[in-house]
């Protein structure tokens, strides 16, 4: 399969379509094609960073739409106060970091293969070309974005030092993909959920879920506010001795005064950028500090399965993994080291079952592989 691959960046200096001083000025145009497929950007880079002089890595902080502002205009993604809050003083003055704003078409979700790999693809350019910290990278997004913060945790383990989740839900089975899986197999990453309470487009519900099935799974979660009879909300203070604790993982369900509407209790991130709390969690998370799991505790994922092209192996940092991929008579089809994507190209085997063996850290795993 021959792939064909465009990453550009560039400024433009628009006179018609922002106001004086209108953040999204600062806001450099970009875009990744590959195989006829389009991912547009907007890339915010910190006034620190554009010092030549300058040395220092910064954080990128990555902010996922939803479904509302797709499109292939490459504006829509800043209509919001939410990938654009994380560019203004608010922020910028205390925590300076590079915030990328990509956008989907109406055709595509986050999460569909073709988005996944040209988004995976831009980050890679980017951390090349920028002063971005590659250990600092966190992922956030709202509605859709909310959900595929949780998706590319997984997809992506390796990559983000923390996820913040907003007005999100879980799509069950996506790419073969359970609720259930997802928790037994989360890699560790910290996250803070957000969702409010009134929310009138993704109900409440989507994220109570969530939450509860990690904590049947032993993955507690600190709730600043919970939802159960005779709980009291944590004070400020209480949240902020939990965060130099070390916690990595929170719940907060808003209860801000808002319209009960779609629009109003649904799009929390301009609410949600200003939370000074947030700020001092986010900007502490590092991806060095995310302990490893052990040799014993490693299970390789491999999705999707059954499949039609490429094969994605999720793998612990470091780890090196060779296959053999069988066929049932015995033979050897495919055999070689996992690639730094993580990928196993399928496209020109036929259909049928197949064993994989994967070997690693001294260990075996077999899967039943089926190419349709």
């Amino acid at each position: 399969m021959i792939r064909y691959l465009k990453i550009f960046l560039f400024f433009i200096l628009s006179y018609n379509s922002y106001t004086q001083n209108d953040i999204r000025e600062k806001f450099a145009y970009g875009q990744t094609s590959m195989n006829n497929v389009t991912l547009p950007f907007r890339l915010f880079t910190p006034d620190l960073a554009k010092n030549l002089n300058d040395t220092t890595k910064y954080p990128l902080i990555i902010a996922l739409h939803g479904s509302g502002e797709s499109g292939n205009d490459n504006e829509g993604q800043l209509l919001q106060n939410f990938a654009k809050g994380w560019a203004k003083d608010f922020v910028q003055q205390k925590n300076p970091c590079y915030v990328l704003a990509p956008q989907v078409n109406y055709k595509n979700l986050w999460g569909d293969k073709d988005i996944n790999e040209i988004l995976n693809t831009t980050l890679d350019s980017l951390i090349v070309n920028t002063k971005i910290d590659k250990d600092r990278i966190y992922l956030t997004g709202y509605s859709m974005g909310g959900w595929a913060s949780w998706y590319y945790s997984y997809l992506f383990p390796e990559r983000f030092a923390a996820i913040v989740p907003m007005s999100g839900f879980w799509i069950e089975d996506f790419n073969n993909l359970s609720l259930e899986k997802f928790v037994k197999n989360y890699p560790k990453t910290p996250v803070w959920n957000l969702h409010h309470r009134k929310d009138g487009d993704q109900n409440i519900s989507n994220s109570r879920i969530m939450i509860e099935t990690f904590e049947k799974n032993d993955i507690n979660f600190v709730h600043t506010n919970p939802y159960t009879e005779n709980s009291l909300k944590l004070t400020d203070i209480e949240i902020e001795e939990l965060i130099n604790k070390g916690n990595t993982l929170f719940y907060t369900e808003y209860v801000f005064p808002c319209e009960i509407s779609i629009t109003d209790c649904h799009w929390i991130g301009e609410f949600a950028v200003k939370d000074t709390l947030l700020h001092k969690w986010l900007f502490k998370q590092n991806k060095k500090n995310i302990s490893p799991l052990s040799n014993e505790e490693v299970t390789l994922k491999i999705y999707p399965n059954p499949t039609e092209s490429d094969l994605y192996i999720i793998t612990p940092s470091k780890t090196e993994v060779y296959y053999d991929l069988i066929s049932i008579s015995g033979a050897i089809i495919l055999k070689g080291k996992l690639n730094s994507k993580k990928t196993i190209d399928l496209t020109k085997l036929q259909s049928g079952i197949y064993i994989l063996k994967l070997t690693y850290n001294s260990k075996t795993q077999i899967k039943k592989i089926i190419i349709n």
